[in-house]
């Protein structure tokens, strides 16, 4: 009847996960849970959304059926408050740990660098946009795809701007990376900031 339940569905649809960590992130916004997709892919983790200060029971059932006994926030406590991390634990889930930046790109980041500790390649790396009129639909089916590859998805802040997060990931491991992919056009993720990512990842001092 609700995103929350459809989410749900699809974990149960799953079945048990091959990992007992969840990734959790809005409901309200796509770019965290899109960034999430690829981890999600990966390692079998189960991918739930919640409401900002309030945990659908729906996600804490199919969670909990999944056989998950700790979760991965994606986003500030502003985003998912501490109200879900509470409803959590009285469901017997802990929180792993939370990757938040100062915006969406930054939280990509921060995903990003998480996913290379946990065995992700460093040659190659996908970029979503985050353009919030897009609704994130060029690259739903991104995360599968770069989970499959084990490579990072970064996620722009707009179409016309790839964020500092971005940025700062793409020059910190430049002297390893070799390629990657943008999923959607130019009035997703501009020719501009595809130019100025590509800099960055090449810039090798």
């Amino acid at each position: 009847s609700d995103r929350y339940q459809t989410a749900a569905a699809v974990i149960g649809a799953g079945g048990t996960a091959t990992s007992t960590t969840a990734i959790l992130a809005t409901g309200l916004n796509f770019p965290d849970a899109l960034g999430g997709g690829a981890l999600s892919y990966a390692k079998g983790m189960p991918l739930a959304i919640t409401q900002t200060d309030s945990l659908p029971a729906s996600t804490l059932k199919a969670l909990q059926s999944a056989g998950t006994t700790n979760v991965i926030i994606l986003g500030g406590p502003t985003i998912v408050t501490q109200k879900v991390v509470d409803a959590l634990a009285a469901g017997g889930i802990s929180v792993l740990m939370r990757l938040a930046g100062v915006d969406r790109a930054a939280t990509s980041a921060l995903l990003a660098q998480y996913e290379i500790n946990e065995g992700f390649v460093t040659t190659g790396v996908n970029v979503a946009s985050g353009y919030a009129l897009g609704g994130g639909a060029d690259a739903l089916g991104g995360g599968a795809l770069a989970g499959k590859q084990n490579r990072p998805l970064l996620i722009t802040n707009s179409d016309a701007q790839a964020g500092p997060g971005v940025e700062a990931f793409l020059t910190g491991h430049a002297t390893t990376l070799a390629g990657g992919a943008v999923f959607g056009g130019t009035g997703a993720v501009s020719a501009a900031v595809v130019a100025t990512m590509t800099a960055d990842a090449r810039a090798v001092g």
